[in-house]
């Protein structure tokens, strides 16, 4: 069985969001003395929350980023209430983050206040769950994340109640690998058999 290796990446991102959430409130702050690049991340993630519903049936749970003194994170969670191999996954995360990307690179108004320019992956941080019905076989992609240019799938064990690693592999590598099988439906791919059912 994998080494639970980042079984716990999930909760560091929640509370990572939360913390940044916070920090950018009005109970903090009087809501003249919020950073105006704040509502701009809020205009930018609301216009792709909306595509990525749309385009990929995702959903959005959580939102945040690093904004104390500027735009260091832009931070999105999903889930999608689908059945999905890593091959629908990569393909997924690969699409939306370059969205993502040339989405903020295009608002102008926040351009200042980025910590980089043109923005890349490094800042926009994406992760996504994905809502399986059954107990299905380990083909099948719970958790998926983008950290320091490395896509990191895991599922969720249910003996040992956590999730488990599943695959690694670099952003570049994952980028390829889409931009080969752009001619190709992967949501047309054969579904996930169910486990059987062990007789007693």
């Amino acid at each position: 069985m994998p080494r639970n290796k980042k079984g716990t990446q999930p909760l560091i991102y929640i509370i990572l969001i939360l913390s940044c959430m916070l920090l950018t409130s009005s109970k903090f702050f009087d809501e003249k003395d919020v950073p105006i690049y704040c509502e701009y991340c809020s205009d930018i993630s609301s216009v792709f929350i909306e595509r990525a519903r749309e385009k990929w049936g995702l959903l959005c749970e959580a939102i945040g980023g690093g904004y104390i003194d500027q735009v260091n994170h832009i931070i999105l969670s999903f889930y999608k209430e689908d059945i999905c191999t890593i091959e629908q996954a990569r393909a997924i995360i690969v699409e939306c983050n370059e969205e993502f990307v040339e989405l903020i690179n295009s608002h102008e108004p926040i351009r200042p206040y980025l910590s980089h320019y043109p923005y890349t992956k490094t800042g926009a941080k994406l992760s996504f769950s994905f809502v399986r019905p059954s107990e299905t076989s380990k083909k099948a992609v719970d958790h998926a994340f983008i950290c320091r240019e490395v896509i990191d799938y895991a599922y969720y064990d249910f003996e040992e109640k956590k999730l488990m690693d599943m695959h690694e592999e670099t952003y570049r590598e994952a980028k390829k690998i889409v931009e080969n099988q752009k001619n190709n439906d992967l949501f047309q791919l054969p579904k996930i058999v169910e486990i059987e059912k062990t007789q007693t």
